[in-house]
């Protein structure tokens, strides 16, 4: 077998052209066994509870008043976890820490709010674990009984389902302990997930303070989802936490986490129009209007909220857009154009192009200067990575957002690295 001409004529040691592209990556399925942590020692003293199966641990320089703090947090998430979602106690973890309930330990410094894992369990159908919580001190209550409420959550919901990825981990926890104690979303963590909107919704390593608190922010999606899907007896939540539990053998190297949150939503979005590449681009603009009349997550008024929107207004159209970053699966970018002293009868034409042989969605909102949601156009998936459209109408909109989301390959996996991201350039002008 010979090489045609044009083959033969490259010589044996032209240079390799890069393409600035991160390596394929070694795809591994599943989330890493968590290793058995050891606790910490007890310093001053133990506090058990006496409505739950919880115990509190304290370390030296911890003011002794904390204990009823955590215990009070403890205890309400548990009921509420269990009364509300129907979900058991943590897994009890033998005579750990004392006894078979849970235990939290607070501690002068160290994370905020940890639940490491004690171990898996080998006798239940599923992967579940047992776990214990780490709070740091704080002299702000409402946040140290947040960090405490949240690292219940987390142990409740290891005993559930052991495999979720990390970020869904962090984000329901948050959802159960604001539901539990009655606390509005936490901005710190809200604005963090917002800051990087190009990212995966569920996605991403979950190593450093700042992507702990962006997971933890990734609660957004889950607030969104559960106000506009969920009915009175948290069957949506509820479903999502145990999703289609797997079980991975005592001697694999990663546990088995297929079916996901994404593979159950998916199922559960079959009959709604555009299934659930369409939930994910509605929530995509929802995120830019966070906080607002419109929006439908529940999230309350406060600053700095806007999904890192890009910046564009009537008088400088016509104009180009382009994301701040590659985008992730699932991750999306917001154009939000101010439309200042546009005519009523004024008009937009809006061109889409992306990187082919990928999906994309865009949908558009236009919203009046109360923060009032009109009827929204959506774009079909665009795969070959070209679509345009034209807003004949903008009516008493004082802005209008378009949201761009990278669908991806449509696998949405959120804990499967990825070999490269998407990218778009948008172009608005005004029509008349």
């Amino acid at each position: 077998m010979t090489c045609s001409g044009r083959l033969q004529a490259q010589p044996r040691d032209a240079a390799v052209i890069s393409s600035d592209e991160p390596a394929w990556p070694d795809l591994a399925y599943g989330q890493p066994v968590p290793l058995d942590t050891p606790r910490p020692v007890d310093d001053i003293g133990r506090v058990p509870s006496l409505r739950a199966p919880v115990t509190v641990h304290l370390g030296a320089g911890v003011s002794p008043e904390l204990a009823d703090v955590a215990l009070d947090a403890a205890a309400k998430t548990l009921d509420y976890c269990e009364r509300a979602v129907r979900l058991e106690s943590p897994w009890p973890d033998g005579l750990r820490g004392g006894d078979p309930g849970l235990d939290v330990y607070v501690r002068a410094g160290g994370p905020r709010s940890a639940t490491p894992v004690d171990a898996m369990v080998t006798v239940a159908g599923w992967d579940r674990a047992s776990a214990f919580v780490l709070a740091a001190a704080d002299a702000d209550r409402d946040r140290f009984r947040r960090a405490v409420a949240e690292g219940v959550a987390r142990a409740v919901i290891l005993g559930a389902k052991a495999d979720h990825p990390p970020r869904v981990l962090y984000g329901l926890g948050r959802v159960l302990a604001e539901r539990a104690l009655d606390l509005p979303a936490d901005p710190e963590a809200v604005r963090a997930f917002q800051a990087t909107p190009w990212r995966a919704v569920l996605g991403g390593a979950v190593e450093t303070d700042a992507e702990v608190l962006a997971a933890r922010g990734s609660g957004l999606f889950f607030s969104w989802l559960l106000a506009r899907y969920d009915d009175r007896r948290n069957t949506l939540l509820e479903g999502v936490i145990r999703s289609a539990a797997g079980w991975s053998a005592p001697s694999a190297a990663r546990l088995l986490d297929e079916p996901d949150v994404l593979d159950y939503l998916r199922r559960l979005f079959r009959d709604e129009p555009l299934n659930l590449r369409g939930a994910l681009a509605h929530f995509s603009a929802q995120r830019a209007v966070t906080g607002w009349n419109c929006d439908e997550s529940g999230t309350p008024p406060a600053a700095g909220l806007d999904a890192n929107a890009l910046e564009l207004s009537w008088r400088a159209l016509p104009a180009w857009a382009r994301p701040t970053a590659p985008l992730e699966p699932t991750g999306a970018q917001v154009v939000n154009l101010d439309l200042g002293d546009a005519p009523l009868q004024g008009g937009l034409s809006i061109w889409l192009h992306a990187t082919p042989s990928r999906r994309w969605l865009v949908r558009v909102l236009r919203i009046t200067a109360r923060g009032v949601a009109l009827p929204s156009l959506d774009a079909p998936p665009v795969v070959e990575g070209e679509w345009s459209t034209r807003v004949d109408s903008l009516g008493d909109a004082a802005r209008v957002v378009i949201a761009v989301t990278d669908l991806g390959d449509e696998t949405f996996e959120p804990d499967m690295p990825q070999s490269a991201n998407g990218y778009f350039v948008l172009h608005v002008a005004r029509e008349r």
